[in-house]
């Protein structure tokens, strides 16, 4: 069986074609060295060039064969030697933000043609989430009950003991929603339905923006769920804490590889 093969074409992915086809778009100009690849078995996108090596060479007036040649990186826009960075179509990439920038590419967020996730989705994912932080959180009540904790008759102590469980039971969900959805892009229930969280362009969100979010999503708490609600009556389905911290929930489009 003829291996099919993706490619990354003006940012978006392409494909499958086999082997022949992908032969003659390489012959036509239209997959180039720095073209990225993709087929069943590769753990990443590559440059054609990396895993044909030898097949093609990038052409002798290309700019990438300049030496001394500087540019401007199209995600940080920072300037950089092009013989330090990558280049994908009309696009030049610097080392740090290419990994990022595959990511996206692979998961079909550069393109800015971006399916924003339902409010019932999200309601679903925020169910499933639920759920599974008071299995954690019952388990945790358990072990502390189980160190003689709760049961004293002295209500200061009592009343100390309460705090100190709720702090750990906050704290838990603090790690939960901010771990997952910087480790992952989402929490266990959002990735359940297909969900990713991300910037305003598609990007993965850092590690302070992820516990940002989740302290905003305190606020939409707080507002009795009504910071919530707003997401079912706007155009790209934001909640208070995504307007706060400028993210976006979408549905996972194209094929994950």
């Amino acid at each position: 069986m003829s291996t099919l093969w993706y490619y990354a074409s003006e940012d978006r992915q392409m494909g499958p074609v086999p082997e022949n086809e992908l032969d003659r778009l390489v012959s036509s100009g239209v997959i180039l060295p720095y073209t990225l690849v993709w087929h069943e078995g590769l753990s990443e996108w590559q440059t054609y060039s990396s895993i044909r090596a030898g097949a093609a060479t990038l052409p002798a007036n290309s700019e990438g064969a300049i030496p001394g040649v500087v540019g401007l990186c199209s995600q940080c826009q920072e300037a950089e030697l092009h013989s330090e960075m990558v280049r994908f179509g009309e696009n030049w990439v610097c080392a740090k933000c290419k990994d990022n920038y595959t990511q996206r590419l692979r998961e079909g967020t550069l393109s800015g043609r971006m399916v924003y996730a339902s409010f019932w989705r999200r309601a679903g994912a925020a169910i499933i989430d639920g759920f599974i932080l008071l299995i954690v959180q019952l388990l945790i009540q358990a072990v502390y009950a189980g160190a003689d904790a709760l049961r004293t008759m002295n209500g200061y102590v009592l009343a100390s003991q309460i705090i100190v469980l709720q702090l750990l039971q906050m704290a838990t969900q603090a790690v939960y929603h901010s771990s997952f959805v910087y480790q992952f892009g989402g929490t266990p229930g959002k990735l359940a339905l297909g969900c990713r969280v991300v910037t305003a362009d598609g990007a993965k969100l850092t590690l302070k923006r992820s516990i940002a979010r989740y302290f905003a999503s305190l606020i939409s708490v707080m507002t009795f769920g009504i910071g919530y609600l707003i997401a079912a009556f706007d155009d790209e389905r934001r909640t208070l804490h995504d307007r706060i911290c400028d993210t976006r929930v979408i549905v996972k489009s194209g094929r994950f590889v």
